[in-house]
């Protein structure tokens, strides 16, 4: 099984578990519950382009909002508990996979990783199983 990097950054074999290819994080940081929506809504779009030959397309998402970030007000003092929610956040490692997608065009998936990586200032890479 060979696999199609189109990032030079990007050396590592990598195991897909379900689709054909993937999008992978190169580098440690944490995704806000902003970026998460920002995905779904592309991926909306992604589901939205139709396929003239009626091919199922799947799509596995691998991202889980886990981590509360809290914050005391201003007028706090020390103790007093740790304050309230703020938001959710996601850490992701370095070579960790955010999606798998299945029978979905490459250079469709290409052309939103560029997006997704400009939005969010985060390195992405496309992988894939297929050789184009």
């Amino acid at each position: 099984m060979s696999f199609k990097v189109r990032n030079n950054k990007f050396k590592k074999n990598f195991k897909l578990l379900f689709g054909d290819s993937a999008i992978v994080v190169l580098k440690n940081c944490n995704l806000d519950y902003v970026y998460f929506f920002i995905f779904k809504k592309l991926i909306k779009k992604l589901y939205k382009i139709k396929n003239y030959k009626n091919i199922k397309q799947k799509i596995w998402i691998y991202l889980m909002m886990n981590v509360p970030i809290t914050k005391k007000s201003k007028n706090a003092r020390m103790g007093k508990g740790k304050g309230l929610l703020m938001r959710w956040t996601c850490r992701v490692s370095n070579n960790y996979k955010l999606f798998e997608f299945y029978r979905i065009n490459y250079n469709i998936l290409n052309n939103y990783t560029k997006v997704w990586s400009k939005k969010i200032n985060i390195p992405l890479a496309l992988i894939s199983k297929i050789n184009y």
